[in-house]
């Protein structure tokens, strides 16, 4: 009997693993996209808000993304070493194998509802 609850734990200990290193892998890959986008991106604090899943972006400028879209905060430290404060970003995993980082502060007008349709006001 304690073989068989072993055994029971053991796998949904197995089937859960890949779904957390996934997680882990997407938060890497958006931490290195935002090398270049932050002050300080070693500090980045990232918290998921929403998985999309796979989806054509179309952008008023450039040409339509495709790729796994994520919806996240990120507060990270400015230049004086303080932390900022959450702000809105929309990721998209491209299939390309590119990170397209849109944040929602600063965006051009006409991809404001690009933005909320996928990850809300």
């Amino acid at each position: 009997m304690r073989l068989l609850a072993l055994a029971s734990v053991i796998s949904l200990l197995s089937a859960a693993a890949p779904v957390l290193a996934e997680e882990g892998s997407t938060i890497a890959t958006i931490r290195e996209g935002l090398r270049g986008h932050l002050k300080d991106a070693t500090s980045a604090e990232i918290r998921v808000t929403k998985d999309v899943g796979h989806q054509v972006v179309a952008s008023k400028v450039g040409k339509p993304q495709v790729g796994r879209v994520i919806c996240a905060q990120v507060n990270a430290k400015n230049g004086y070493g303080a932390y900022i404060g959450e702000r809105p970003f929309m990721f998209i995993l491209r299939d390309d194998g590119q990170l397209s980082i849109w944040e929602r502060t600063g965006m051009y007008a006409d991809d404001v509802p690009v933005y909320e349709a996928r990850c809300g006001a």
